[in-house]
């Protein structure tokens, strides 16, 4: 049930953006109205208070609606726009916008999920939550949440963002309900308002001017060139990456873009690029590693040392996963020095993430959901950012390798593969786990992201220790 203070069909309206927001958000409330339905808070990641009172100042000159800083325990008002200051987290009470230091040093600065959590938690499907223009993955769980509790959620369309990490992220873990331009939003919650039917996510393919013999000549380029088959990705990924490739270089239609494949033969390599999962971060939904390093703890101390314990994560990207799986039994093996043999594989097809991931270094923004200090033990401050100590990287080994390539002469005790299944048709998906069975030892773990699970065929083979954190154990039989 909403919140008594949202008893009258009114609509809190969190909405999250980063690099590149600004213009953004200029355009969504350049195009709202006063309804007496609505509040809108905004979460958008910022250094210092100084930046917010511009960014106050600036699309209060295109807003609607009056727009300033919050405070502390604020009362919030319909047809009000607020912002939360830098350097804190936003989280709603009723109809109060309660501030706190944000967590860490390197933590996105307002989070945007912590805003969207709370509104999912407090006004269920009075909640709307909206990711515009960003890099990163900030927003992610907290559109899960408000979908999950019947609330809306609205993503800008990646092609119309300056940076488009924050929208793929959302939309590519299936929590946008509706991806638009941010100047078509209000509109669309107008529509809300009224029951006027509307476009969902969906129904996407439906509005994009690409059609299926498009997309099926595109991915025979790709196979042809490269010898990677993405026909059985899922269309509505491959759409999406299309569309932004074909916006970035500012051509008019697919066909031309078609046209430019055939004729310059390394676009198809960027095509391949693009069509690569390649996002991830250092303890990605921290709260799941933090219950793995509670269940690894547990085996640890009941494994004789001589045993090794062996880890694979296929399509890890720049290796973010696998080092901080390292970093997760680096502090286990504090209680039991004895256990010392440790092999992480990691697998990618993309040649440049395995290159990154060798190097070992990484700015700022990927190290953001780490405590800082795990940050101070495990790295070393470099240039922008940071590099890997020795002693975690040497327990890490890289190789471009394909998923559906993984042998079973040697067996696995962990294969942590997060937020590759969202991409896959499900006949795809089913080959992975049944793969996966037999990739790992008798009572082997399996280490899934927060919008995936083994699937219906998958329950034969695994049966989840703590569901919630997607982490499932191999059946003996």
């Amino acid at each position: 049930m909403p919140h008594a203070y949202l008893a009258k069909k009114k609509y809190v309206v969190g909405i999250g953006a980063s690099a590149g927001g600004l213009e953004a958000v200029k355009l969504l409330l350049a195009n709202l109205q006063k309804t007496g339905r609505f509040v809108f808070v905004i979460a958008q990641h910022m250094a210092t208070d100084s930046h917010m009172q511009l960014m106050e100042k600036l699309i209060g000159i295109e807003s609607v609606l009056p727009v300033s800083i919050v405070n502390n325990g604020e009362v919030l008002q319909v047809d009000h726009v607020y912002l939360i200051p830098a350097a804190c987290d936003g989280y709603l009470v009723g109809g109060k916008l309660h501030l706190q230091p944000a967590s860490g040093h390197l933590y996105s600065k307002p989070s945007v999920n912590e805003l969207f959590n709370s509104i999912a938690e407090q006004f269920g499907a009075n909640g709307i939550g909206i990711i515009l223009s960003g890099a990163g993955t900030d927003g992610v769980a907290g559109c899960v949440a408000i979908k999950s509790s019947g609330g809306m959620t609205l993503v800008q369309a990646p092609e119309t963002a300056q940076f488009n990490g924050m929208p793929i992220a959302a939309i590519d873990a299936g929590a946008a309900e509706y991806i638009l331009p941010p100047e078509e939003m209000g509109a669309l919650l107008i529509a809300k308002l009224h029951g006027t039917p509307l476009i969902t996510a969906s129904n996407l393919k439906s509005t994009l001017l690409l059609s299926a013999k498009q997309l099926d000549k595109l991915i025979e380029l790709v196979l042809h060139s490269t010898g990677l088959d993405f026909s059985k990705y899922k269309e509505e990924t491959l759409v999406r990456r299309v569309r932004a490739r074909v916006a970035y270089l500012k051509m008019s239609s697919v066909d031309e873009y078609t046209e430019y494949c055939t004729a310059h033969p390394d676009e198809i390599i960027s095509l391949k690029q693009m069509f690569l999962v390649t996002m991830s971060s250092f303890y990605r939904d921290k709260a799941s590693f933090n219950a793995l390093q509670d269940i690894l703890r547990q085996l640890v101390v009941k494994r004789p040392a001589t045993e090794p314990f062996r880890v694979l994560v296929p399509a890890c990207a720049s290796g973010e996963e696998c080092y901080s799986i390292a970093i997760l039994f680096a502090e286990i093996l504090k209680q039991k020095p004895t256990f010392t043999t440790l092999q992480i594989i990691g697998s990618d097809l993309n040649p440049n993430s395995i290159l990154n991931a060798q190097q070992g270094w990484y700015p700022e923004k990927s190290l953001k959901e780490m405590d800082a200090q795990l940050i101070d033990k495990y790295f070393t401050r470099e240039g922008e950012g940071y590099r890997i100590n020795k002693e975690i990287q040497k327990l890490c080994t890289f190789a471009q390798c394909d998923v559906f390539e993984i042998t079973d002469s040697v067996k696995y005790d962990l294969i942590s593969c997060r937020n590759l299944l969202i991409y896959f048709k499900t006949e795809l998906q089913e080959t992975l786990i049944e793969k996966f069975y037999q990739a790992l030892s008798p009572e082997g773990l399996l280490f899934l992201g927060q919008a995936e699970n083994v699937g219906i065929g998958g329950v034969q083979f695994f049966f989840p220790i703590d569901y919630h954190h997607r982490i499932y154990r191999r059946k003996t039989t």
